[in-house]
C-alpha cells in the first residue's frame, strides 16, 4: 500500500499512552507501548501516532504539574499531524486529582472546545475532520495507592460520574466511546498505572475499536 493511503490514527492522551513503569517511572519497553501494540493489531494499512504526556489533562492546567493543559496543546498537535482519520482521547484521571479537582460535567463538556478546535484546523487546511473515540478512564485503585495518595486519594469516587458523563458527550457530539473499566485494571504497583500486561490490553482494545469504525 502506498504510504498515502494509510489511516492516521492519533492517541491523544497522558500517561496511560506513555507507558509508565508504577516502580520507576521509565517508560514501558516499545512491544508492550499502546501504540505499538495498536500498530501491530491493525496492521500496514494504518499508521498510529502516539502523543501521550505524562500528567495531562483534558483542560486546564494540572495543579501538581506545570505545562499540561491538555485542550491548550491540542490544536497545535493535531494540526501537525493532519491529515488525520480517527482521533483516540484518552484523558480526564488527571483533571481528578486533589490539586487540580476538575468537576466531572466541565471535563465532559471541553470536549466541544476539541471538536471546535478540529473543525478550525482540518478546515483551514482543507481534510476532512477525522472520526473519534472517546475513552472513559479506569477504576483509580486507592487501596495501593502508595506515591500518588496525596494527589489520588479520594479521586477514585469521580471516575463513574466522569465516564458517564464523557459518554453522553460522545454520543452528543456523534463520536464513538470506549469504556475501559471493565477492560484494564491498575498493576498493583500504585494504584493508578498500568502494567505492560494491561498497556497491551489497552492497545488491542484500541485496535478493536478503530475496526469497527
Amino acid at each position: 500500500m502506498n504510504d498515502d493511503d494509510k489511516k492516521t490514527v492519533l492517541l491523544y492522551g497522558d500517561s496511560f499512552y506513555w507507558g509508565i513503569y508504577a516502580t520507576t517511572g521509565k517508560r514501558h519497553q516499545r512491544q508492550d507501548r499502546v501504540d505499538v501494540v495498536c500498530q501491530q493489531e491493525l496492521g500496514d494499512d494504518f499508521e498510529v501516532i502516539n502523543e501521550g504526556l505524562r500528567g495531562r489533562t483534558m483542560f486546564g492546567e494540572n495543579g501538581a504539574f506545570p505545562e499540561r493543559d491538555g485542550l491548550t496543546q491540542f490544536g497545535p498537535i493535531f494540526a501537525s499531524q493532519l491529515p488525520i482519520d480517527i482521533v483516540v482521547i484518552m484523558l480526564g484521571t488527571n483533571d481528578i486529582n486533589t490539586a487540580t479537582n476538575h468537576d466531572v460535567k466541565e471535563i465532559a463538556a471541553s470536549l466541544d472546545s476539541y471538536k471546535e478546535k478540529m473543525k478550525y484546523w482540518c478546515e483551514f487546511m482543507k481534510f476532512d475532520v477525522p472520526k473519534v473515540v472517546v475513552l472513559a478512564p479506569p477504576h483509580i485503585n486507592e487501596s495501593e495507592l502508595v506515591v500518588f495518595r496525596d494527589l489520588f486519594g479520594g479521586a477514585d469516587q469521580y471516575i463513574d460520574p466522569l465516564a458517564a458523563e464523557l459518554e453522553t458527550k460522545a454520543v452528543s457530539l456523534g463520536w464513538s466511546f470506549l469504556d475501559l473499566r471493565p477492560v484494564v485494571s491498575s498493576s498493583g504497583m500504585d494504584g493508578l498505572h498500568l502494567d505492560p500486561q494491561q498497556s497491551v490490553i489497552l492497545g488491542q482494545k484500541i485496535a478493536e475499536t478503530i475496526k469497527t469504525l
